[in-house]
Protein backbone atom coordinates (compact mmCIF):
# COMPACT_ATOMS: atom_id res chain seq x y z
CA UNK A 1 0.00 0.00 0.00
CA UNK A 2 1.31 3.46 -0.90
CA UNK A 3 1.08 6.53 1.28
CA UNK A 4 -0.64 9.60 -0.18
CA UNK A 5 0.37 13.05 1.11
CA UNK A 6 -2.51 14.81 2.88
CA UNK A 7 -2.64 17.67 0.38
CA UNK A 8 -3.06 15.15 -2.46
CA UNK A 9 -5.76 12.95 -0.92
CA UNK A 10 -8.65 14.70 -2.71
CA UNK A 11 -7.24 13.44 -6.03
CA UNK A 12 -7.81 9.87 -4.84
CA UNK A 13 -11.43 10.46 -3.80
CA UNK A 14 -13.79 8.15 -5.77
CA UNK A 15 -15.96 11.10 -6.89
CA UNK A 16 -12.90 12.98 -8.16
CA UNK A 17 -11.60 9.90 -9.97
CA UNK A 18 -15.00 9.31 -11.62
CA UNK A 19 -14.97 12.91 -12.89
CA UNK A 20 -11.46 12.46 -14.25
CA UNK A 21 -12.53 9.29 -16.10
CA UNK A 22 -15.56 11.08 -17.57
CA UNK A 23 -13.41 14.00 -18.69
CA UNK A 24 -10.89 11.66 -20.31
CA UNK A 25 -13.68 9.84 -22.14
CA UNK A 26 -15.13 13.13 -23.42
CA UNK A 27 -11.71 14.30 -24.61
CA UNK A 28 -11.07 10.98 -26.36
CA UNK A 29 -14.46 11.20 -28.09
CA UNK A 30 -13.71 14.79 -29.19
CA UNK A 31 -16.67 16.13 -27.20
CA UNK A 32 -14.90 19.33 -26.25
CA UNK A 33 -15.25 23.04 -26.94
CA UNK A 34 -12.71 25.82 -27.32
CA UNK A 35 -13.42 29.37 -26.22
CA UNK A 36 -11.88 32.71 -27.13
CA UNK A 37 -12.00 34.06 -23.57
CA UNK A 38 -13.31 33.47 -20.06
CA UNK A 39 -16.53 35.38 -20.72
CA UNK A 40 -17.39 32.93 -23.51
CA UNK A 41 -16.82 30.02 -21.13
CA UNK A 42 -19.18 31.48 -18.54
CA UNK A 43 -21.79 32.26 -21.20
CA UNK A 44 -21.70 28.62 -22.34
CA UNK A 45 -22.02 27.40 -18.76
CA UNK A 46 -25.01 29.70 -18.20
CA UNK A 47 -26.69 28.34 -21.34
CA UNK A 48 -26.01 24.76 -20.23
CA UNK A 49 -27.39 25.48 -16.77
CA UNK A 50 -30.57 26.90 -18.31
CA UNK A 51 -31.17 23.76 -20.38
Amino acid sequence: MASVPGDQSRFWDPVWLRGEREASEQIAAARTEEFEDAESVFDALDREEGS
